[in-house]
């Protein structure tokens, strides 16, 4: 993530970051935010279970504890 910041700070494009991944940056002005309707989650987990591993104890622990702890579970 910093590589990419440096890029997006020498004029190669624009990036996508957390708030708190770019947070010093953002409070000097160095970047600003851009899209803000966008916003970018500050932390985004996706679980991608085989089906023959989804009935697991330990696979539904962690499916559980993700659900609630506020992750957004499909």
């Amino acid at each position: 993530m910093l590589m990419l910041i440096d890029a997006v700070k020498e004029g190669e494009g624009l990036g996508v970051f957390s708030t708190y991944v770019a947070a010093r940056e953002l409070e000097t002005g160095i970047l600003d935010t851009a899209l803000r309707e966008f916003p970018v989650p500050d932390l985004w987990v996706k679980a991608m279970v085989p089906i023959d591993r989804l009935a697991l104890p330990r696979v539904h622990s962690l499916l559980e504890f993700l659900r609630t702890n506020g992750a957004d579970v499909a």
